[in-house]
């Protein structure tokens, strides 16, 4: 697991001179895979490009699936016997 802890935020205090500066983490989940449908969507799409899945996709299709990659998942259920190493039906 990654944390990204680039974004602070300041809350200024007007009555006093002090400055908190809070970070807020970004966790970024750690990916197995084959993934399912129930996986995060970054690591589905880390599937769709690790597999060259995506290389195959126009433009259109890229944004669809890169809106819903659960969904776009589960409709295309041939990813899982093409690519076995990467998507796994949910059990």
């Amino acid at each position: 697991m990654s944390v990204n802890t680039s974004n602070p935020v300041t809350f200024m205090m007007p009555a006093q001179d002090v400055d908190i500066t809070v970070r807020f983490a970004q966790v970024t989940p750690t990916c197995t895979f084959p993934v399912t449908v129930n996986s995060p969507p970054s690591c589905i799409m880390q599937a769709f490009q690790r597999s060259g899945y995506w290389d195959l996709l126009n433009s259109e299709q890229q944004a669809a699936a890169q809106s819903n990659p659960s969904g776009w998942l589960s409709i295309h259920p041939y990813l899982y016997s093409a690519y076995p190493q990467y998507f796994a039906q949910a059990t």
